[in-house]
């Protein structure tokens, strides 16, 4: 599915606290040369509907035009949250830590590190599964190989279990359904996990070096 039309089909706002995460993450495992502390992440909030156009095509814009500073791309991994965010409940877990960390300045413990990129501590704790919506609920099946998939549907429906969406990734399928019992439902012979608050997958971009 294009990632326009997966993230029109995906995102759900069933009040005004509701929004999603959607970022963008180059990572060591798949460039070895950078280190986990080097991971380069892209973030927006889709607050609405009217801002999914907007906030992916801003977020595309940053991983094409991306440069380190030796003029190098990389190959970027596209995700949006599984389920919804509440963006109240995060605002409120941000407080908790800022108050903390007010609390250590007093004490003598130089906090400035964190104050000076309290957006991304927001995006954090907006991803924490404190902070998921309780209005609507999802897991995701990510299937990590693209053999047999068939298969594994045709199982998985014969269980009661629909495939909300099913989007293909680089190297296997990520599957959202409504929730479902667990432990009675048992895909030990494939090669899957099941996860109830996760990263569903919306596109790879290779950003390929241009040859000189």
């Amino acid at each position: 599915m294009k990632p326009i039309e997966l993230l029109q089909k995906h995102c759900e706002f069933k009040n005004s606290y509701d929004c999603y995460v959607l970022f963008a993450v180059s990572r060591k495992k798949d460039v070895p040369e950078i280190t986990n502390s080097q991971e380069i992440v892209f973030r927006e909030v889709i607050k609405g509907e009217e801002d999914i156009i907007r906030k992916y095509n801003k977020l595309k814009s940053c991983i094409i035009n991306y440069k380190d500073e030796r003029g190098k791309s990389f190959p970027f991994y596209l995700y949006v949250s599984l389920n919804a965010r509440d963006s109240k409940k995060a605002t409120f877990l941000l407080l908790n830590k800022i108050h903390k960390w007010l609390e250590e300045e007093t004490d003598g413990v130089d906090r400035s590190r964190m104050f000076k990129k309290i957006y991304g501590h927001f995006y954090s704790v907006l991803m924490m599964e404190a902070s998921r919506t309780k209005n609507q609920r999802y897991f995701m099946i990510d299937y990590d190989e693209k053999n047999n998939f068939n298969q594994f549907i045709i199982q998985m429906e014969a269980k009661g279990i629909k495939a909300e969406i099913i989007q293909e990734t680089k190297n296997g399928y990520h599957v959202k359904t409504l929730p479902f019992n667990r432990m009675k439902h048992n895909f030990a012979q494939w090669k899957c996990e099941i996860k109830t608050d996760a990263s569903f997958f919306v596109e790879y971009i290779e950003n390929k070096e241009e040859k000189k």
